[in-house]
């Protein structure tokens, strides 16, 4: 994962000042959203360090809204409605689906449909399912991205 994904994970714990300094996270990704979260919950009780208030904040003082234990990195709004659709890949297309608008959203229900279906090309079973696998998803219509 890059700095850019620990910073928006540090951001959706509670910290509106995360993307403001560079923090060393541990290597176990649980590890840092457990840290991330940690200090989050510090500032907000204003016990935290002066070094973790500033990597919380930023260079402005703050008080988190509220702290949400991150499990994983978002990768992107797309990927993740995609995956909501049904299919299990985390496959990345959003730089096509983002020009679609709203038919982002059909394309993705009718690549879930045509696995479930088993009625796909190649490309569709590995968007989907994983490069050269097979899988029957169950599919839900997205109304809008995650």
């Amino acid at each position: 994962a890059s700095g850019l994904d620990y910073a928006n994970a540090f951001f959706e714990t509670g910290c509106p000042g995360a993307f403001g300094r560079a923090v060393k996270w541990p290597a176990n990704e649980l590890l840092a959203f457990q840290q991330m979260y940690s200090i989050c919950l510090n500032t907000l009780e204003g016990s935290a360090s002066e070094e973790d208030r500033a990597s919380c904040c930023g260079p402005d003082e703050c008080i988190p809204d509220s702290c949400q234990l991150q499990d994983r990195f978002k990768i992107n709004q797309y990927v993740d409605t995609f995956q909501k659709t049904g299919c299990p890949r985390p496959f990345d297309k959003s730089s096509y689906w983002s020009t679609l608008g709203d038919h982002g959203l059909s394309d993705m229900m009718d690549i879930c449909l045509k696995n479930r279906n088993n009625n796909t090309i190649i490309e569709e079973s590995d968007a989907c399912c994983g490069v050269g696998k097979q899988c029957t998803p169950v599919c839900t219509r997205q109304i809008q991205l995650a």
